[in-house]
């Protein structure tokens, strides 16, 4: 499961399809992002809300997914990242980044059932090793990088790139000098 698909959510759905998952679910609620992660590799995408949970539990016999990656930023939601984790063996990454000073409250009980919560930055990519692997994939067409630029604009619109990114109006915005 990944939950948010934004720039970052839709890295691990493209993650999760290059590793050949069989099930891929990218929770977000705008339907143009579930619709982008689907032709991402997303299996299935849902709209988001407080019964996602409830949701992956129940479409999964009561165990859970196996992983589950975070890219919102919102303690909420990372909490529906540990909680919607496996109960044996069900890893949930944090790639968002909270607001400073807030903070994820877990409840015990899902660690020591067996959940696993790690944080990522970058993916945890190696920069000299594996951006040219990733460079190789995609002129290969195994990555479609290009699917990801929703706006093009001169430097001198910068300040509206800014505005984009805070009403969360598409993916990334790309500066041509």
């Amino acid at each position: 499961m990944v939950f948010g698909a934004g720039m970052v959510g839709l890295g691990a759905v493209v993650g999760c399809r290059l590793q050949a998952a069989e099930r891929i679910i990218s929770v977000d609620p705008a339907l143009e992002r579930r619709e982008l992660a689907l032709a991402q590799g997303a299996t299935e995408a849902w709209e988001a809300g407080e019964d996602v949970v409830a949701r992956v539990l129940e479409a999964t016999g009561g165990f859970g997914a196996d992983f589950t990656f975070e890219a919102t930023g919102k303690v909420a939601v990372m909490r529906q990242a540990v909680e919607a984790a496996r109960m044996g063996w069900g890893l949930c990454t944090v790639t968002g980044v909270a607001g400073k000073g807030e903070t994820l409250d877990v409840v015990p009980r899902y660690l020591i059932t067996g959940r696993r919560v790690c944080g990522s930055s970058f993916g945890g990519v190696k920069g000299r090793d594996q951006v040219p692997q990733f460079v190789e994939r995609y002129l290969a067409g195994d990555i479609d990088v290009d699917a990801f630029v929703s706006h093009r604009m001169s430097l001198d619109d910068v300040n509206r790139g800014f505005e984009l990114m805070e009403h969360q109006d598409g993916i990334r915005s790309v500066l041509t000098f």
